[in-house]
């Protein structure tokens, strides 16, 4: 579950700087 929350941040993360 805690990797799940990690992986979740880390793409909300890439997409904000993609955009």
């Amino acid at each position: 579950m805690k990797q799940s929350l990690i992986y979740s941040t880390g793409s909300i993360r890439r997409l904000h700087r993609f955009q």
